[in-house]
């Protein structure tokens, strides 16, 4: 079988079932190397839709021909991952797993009994000639100090009120059952988006509306809560919409058409679109690269969380346990925010006139 003819998930299931290591850590990578294999579909982008997108899946492995090496994208990638909050050490284990990935599919290139054939002539691991994590520490470094000469934080962060997040739900595009429950979940547990993704059906307790996530970025796992209303929704989905997917004996919560698990990027498309669709998007172009920006992501909900908690009265070190924030400091902007926010009400309101 030659390698243009392998579908993506069949190339994953390679890697997983030839990988060596305690099942957890196979789990892990795998996860690690698809979103890694999302990006190389369109790189630069890390919200790039897999769904959306065809392409031979040489192009997941091979260089393509022209100005960008297969090292360079992995090196934009990583940096990427930083921009957008990973700590180092987690940006390493990614590239711990990218670079186990290339070397699992050597080695199964070379074995006589699996019938997967690669081009190892043009296959290269990417990852070899990369600085140590040092430097990656010393690269954030100088990239969170242009973030704060080029922006504040009230640009860095935005949120929706609850009834803009009712529109937006009310926007999703399709698979709707699917996606409007993403929404809830995200609005109403704070999570983020990777960490969703990766929720299994054996984490929800449906007796305590809870569900069991693990935060990659602080390496832990966290009990979330939801409404007691959100329930109806999962069930719909889990007991309707769900086992009509060809997927459906996936092990995980959210399994797309096509693959066992939806990504993350995936969310993060869905959640931009039905920005637009509500007529709730805006674009900004950072100083620092200048790339377009979308304000309205999946992240945005995780902020929407905080703020709809600290607004209904809930103190700040309480929000900061629920969030996973190993620092108070990261939790304190969303006080900032609020203040912004009564000082913005004052002036709208006015006076009374004596």
């Amino acid at each position: 079988m030659q390698l243009d003819d392998i579908s993506r998930d069949k190339l994953l299931t390679t890697f997983k079932r030839n990988y060596d290591k305690s099942p957890p850590t196979a789990e892990r990578y795998q996860c690690d190397v698809s979103e890694w294999l999302d990006y190389l579909e369109k790189p630069g982008h890390l919200d790039f839709d897999s769904n959306t997108y065809s392409r031979d899946a040489k192009t997941f492995y091979v260089a393509e021909t022209g100005t960008d090496s297969l090292t360079g994208n992995l090196k934009r990638y990583l940096q990427d991952l930083l921009k957008d909050g990973y700590a180092p050490s987690t940006v390493n284990l990614r590239l711990a797993a990218i670079s186990t990935f290339y070397q699992v599919m050597q080695e199964v290139n070379q074995d006589s009994d699996i019938p997967v054939s690669l081009p190892v002539d043009e296959l290269e691991n990417p990852a070899k000639s990369l600085e140590p994590i040092a430097e990656w520490q010393t690269y954030k470094d100088r990239m969170v100090e242009k973030e704060k000469q080029s922006s504040s934080k009230e640009d860095e962060y935005h949120y929706l009120k609850p009834n803009q997040v009712k529109e937006l739900i009310k926007n999703v595009p399709a698979p709707k059952p699917r996606n409007e429950l993403i929404i809830r979940l995200l609005f109403h547990t704070g999570a983020r988006r990777g960490e969703l993704a990766t929720t299994k059906l054996d984490d929800y307790d449906h007796e305590k509306n809870t569900v069991e996530m693990h935060d990659k970025k602080n390496n832990q796992t966290i009990e979330r809560h939801y409404p007691h209303r959100v329930q109806k929704f999962i069930d719909r989905w889990r007991n309707v919409h769900r086992k009509a997917l060809p997927t459906a004996d996936s092990e995980y919560m959210f399994p797309t058409t096509h693959s066992e698990q939806i990504g993350p990027a995936v969310i993060n498309k869905m959640v931009k679109k039905a920005a637009e669709n509500a007529d709730l998007q805006a674009y900004t172009t950072r100083e620092v690269d200048g790339q377009r920006q979308a304000e309205i992501t999946a992240h945005t909900l995780r902020h929407s969380y905080a703020m709809d908690r600290l607004d209904n009265g809930m103190d700040i070190r309480t929000i900061q346990e629920l969030l996973g924030h190993s620092k108070l400091e990261t939790t304190e902007v969303y006080l900032d925010m609020q203040n912004d926010d009564a000082i913005d009400k004052a002036k709208s309101a006015g006076t009374t006139r004596l």
